[in-house]
């Protein structure tokens, strides 16, 4: 676990997170310590009394590739527009913009390092999302499966309820 290529954190309908190259995740708790929500991901901003966020470099304190699920405008008359939106929030938060598929609704843009990224809309209607997509999965913010995929096969072990943890090797 010291040495995991392209480490990934996913949680079904929301979102995930890829690091570059190899990350070390002995002793980490990302059950405290990753929260994917509806456009937000978190990382060391939860529970920092416990889990301090590490020097830039170290733990899951560096660079990666967040994918959303499920952006979309609040309106359709918003639609044109949503795309600058996107790029304008990547350029004020130092993310680079990846691309943003207006069908799907899958935004990707890349970071140097971990705080919290999210997207604020004009409208109130995210935390109305967030209750029905979780009354509907009866899920919450724990780990869902840790999975090690190897070159051919696959292990799994279940942990909570919600994200879906990808190791490659």
């Amino acid at each position: 676990l010291n040495r995991i290529k392209e480490f990934t954190v996913y949680r079904p309908d929301f979102g995930q997170i890829v690091w570059d190259g190899e990350t070390d995740i002995r002793g980490l708790n990302l059950d405290k310590i990753v929260v994917i929500q509806h456009k937000e991901v978190r990382v060391y901003e939860d529970y920092k009394d416990q889990y301090p966020t590490p020097n830039l470099g170290e733990g899951l304190n560096k660079p990666a590739t967040i994918t959303l699920y499920n952006v979309f405008p609040k309106s359709e008359n918003k639609k044109d527009n949503y795309i600058d939106k996107l790029k304008s929030f990547c350029n004020d938060n130092d993310a680079e913009f990846i691309e943003y598929d207006s069908e799907s609704g899958v935004w990707s843009f890349h970071v140097k390092h971990f705080s919290k990224y999210g997207l604020i809309d004009d409208d109130e209607d995210d935390d109305e999302y967030e209750k029905n997509v979780e009354d509907n999965k009866n899920v919450n913010t724990n780990l869902v499966e840790v999975a090690t995929l190897n070159n051919q096969n696959e292990n799994t072990m279940r942990y909570g309820n919600v994200k879906k943890l990808i190791i490659k090797s």
